[in-house]
């Protein structure tokens, strides 16, 4: 099993919310296993190191994977 981050739409196509989650799949990323039921926290952290390098990963995950749509997830 595999993750990353991923930003996740809990609105609608015409009323987005989106958010950044923790999305897990099996090893092959055909199938979405699982996903955090709420958005990714940013705050305390103990070191400016660990929240750029955390920030940095969840750029990188949103701008190379398009954003789902919750209720297609629940699919």
């Amino acid at each position: 099993m595999g993750w990353r981050y991923q930003v996740i739409n809990r609105g609608t196509k015409d009323k987005p919310n989106y958010g950044i989650h923790e999305i897990y799949f099996d090893e092959d990323k055909v199938r979405n296993l699982s996903w955090t039921e709420d958005p990714m926290d940013i705050g305390n952290y103990e070191s400016l190191e660990d929240l750029i390098n955390d920030l940095q990963l969840m750029l990188n995950d949103a701008k190379n994977h398009p954003a789902l749509l919750e209720s297609e997830l629940n699919k």
